[in-house]
Order: structure tokens, then C-alpha cells, then sequence
């Protein structure tokens, strides 16, 4: 998944199973370090992919650590995590900011690391997304006006009644 252009780090993890199954690795376990919730990279590649894989390799036994997900602990300390890299907000140039009073730059620059468009190190598009940006606005829009409504619907019964009471009345002018 990505660009060519970024070279994964080596050896792959395929490469790897491989050559644990020539060295005579019969049992192994996956922990995937990088990721914190399960979907497609754990469930299909890791779970399917990989697992075939060690099988062919003549590994008997292959087991994927779960990964960390919602675990209580896991989420406590990304939030002290993500509270420790918040600013201060008793120190009083952060008071002020978050006042709305007008504020030197070097006051703002105390809480913002500014980076030119090199030190970003983006990763190069090899194509175009999309059919055109517009498109993708408008794809982008939908979505979430779709996730909105499968909240709103799931969370509030009221709406759920509000859809029913339309499809009825729709059938019944059309039947």
C-alpha cells in the first residue's frame, strides 16, 4: 500500500517467515508493534496472508498477538501521552491566547514548531487521486453525511421512527 517511490523497511515480514521456515522454525509467534487496532492489515494480510505463508514455510504453529485496541490500560496511557504533549494552558502567555487577545508571534511560536515545505518530508503522490479534486470533495462530503446519519440513527430511535414513518407513507402513495 502506498507509493513505490518510499521503500518499505527490509526484510519484508513474507521474506522473514520464509527464512525461519528454511532455519527450521516450526512454532512462531506475530506481534505487529505498529498497529493498535485490528482491521484489514491484521485481519486479512497477517490472520490469512501470512499465516499461508508460514504454512508453505512449514510452520506449524503461527499465532498473532492481538492488538492493543480499547484495552484500559493501552488507552489511559495514550491520553497521558497526548495530555503531556498539550501546552500548559496556566502559563500566561497560553491565558492569553486562549482569550482571544491579540499576541506577539514569538508568543505563538513558543506553542507551534513551523517546518518548510522540505523538512516535511511528504510522501510523493506517484498519481493523482480521484477522478478530480472537486470529485473528491464531494465523495468526502458524502461520507460523512452518510456517517453522520448511521450515527444519528443508531444513537436516536426518534429518527429511526421518522425513516420508517417515511418509507410507509412513501409505499402508500406509490401502492
Amino acid at each position: 500500500i502506498g507509493p513505490e517511490a518510499v521503500p518499505w523497511t527490509e526484510p519484508s515480514t513474507t521474506d522473514t517467515i520464509e527464512k525461519l521456515g528454511r532455519e527450521g522454525t516450526r512454532t512462531l509467534l506475530l506481534v505487529p508493534v505498529s498497529f493498535v487496532f485490528e482491521h484489514m492489515g491484521t485481519l486479512n494480510e497477517m490472520d490469512r496472508e501470512l499465516a499461508d505463508v508460514a504454512t508453505r514455510a512449514g510452520i506449524r504453529d503461527f499465532v498473532r498477538v492481538p492488538t492493543l485496541g480499547t484495552d484500559d490500560e493501552f488507552i489511559d496511557t495514550l491520553a497521558s501521552v497526548v495530555q503531556e504533549a498539550l501546552p500548559d494552558l496556566n502559563q500566561p502567555s497560553m491565558q492569553i491566547i486562549n482569550q482571544g487577545e491579540p499576541v506577539a508571534l514569538n508568543v505563538v511560536n513558543e506553542y507551534v514548531t513551523l517546518y518548510t515545505k522540505d523538512q516535511l518530508q511528504l510522501v510523493p503522490q506517484e498519481r493523482p487521486w480521484g477522478f478530480t479534486e472537486q470529485a473528491e470533495v464531494v465523495n468526502g462530503r458524502l461520507a460523512m453525511a452518510a456517517i453522520t446519519l448511521s450515527v444519528a440513527l443508531t444513537l436516536d430511535p426518534t429518527l429511526k421512527a421518522l425513516v420508517a414513518m417515511y418509507k410507509a407513507s412513501k409505499a402508500a402513495v406509490t401502492g
